[in-house]
């Protein structure tokens, strides 16, 4: 079973590194990820059995990525700059004051928890549309429903982030 899991991330490998190229504009960050990401899918995938193997490999990539986002978007102390007096620390580099940087990270969380709280299928066609640009046909096949399936899922997810966001005002 673990060969036959391990052919299938090995056949999904090179697109997967392409995507990641596009996704991450880094060819070095894009082969981390994938290596980190293929190894996690065989790891995981030698403890249970999976069904969708390739797919199992560029969502574990899509999370790297979230967290390596998450991690180079936290500004380290030492990026604010002190101020022109020199008394105090200043703001951060991008000029948002730490409020409203906290504030649209709230936003995002919500948004993020939102997406995660939908059923399997529909997160997966959202985010492949939203997030990856995938058509809704090629979204169609890959989950193996109607593109009408694929229109509503996506309708779904947008509404799911505009209650999340709503429910903030």
């Amino acid at each position: 079973m673990l060969k036959k899991i391990s052919d299938e991330l090995l056949a999904a490998y090179g697109e997967l590194r392409g995507y990641l190229v596009r996704q991450l504009g880094d060819p070095h960050a894009a082969a981390d990820v994938a290596q980190a990401s293929f190894e996690r899918a065989l790891v995981y995938g030698g403890e249970r059995e999976i069904s969708a193997p390739r797919a199992l490999l560029f969502q574990t990539a899509r999370n790297l990525c979230i967290d390596r986002h998450r991690h180079e978007s936290v500004l380290p102390i030492e990026s604010y700059d002190a101020h022109e007096d020199g008394q105090g620390p200043g703001l951060p580099s991008n000029g948002n004051t730490p409020e409203a940087v906290l504030a649209n990270r709230q936003l995002v969380e919500r948004v993020a928890i939102a997406v995660e709280a939908l059923p399997p299928k529909c997160r997966q066609a959202f985010v492949l549309h939203k997030l990856e640009g995938v058509p809704h046909h090629e979204i169609a096949r890959q989950l193996g429903v109607s593109r009408s399936a694929v229109e509503k899922y996506v309708i779904r997810g947008m509404n799911a982030c505009r209650d999340a966001l709503e429910s903030h005002t």
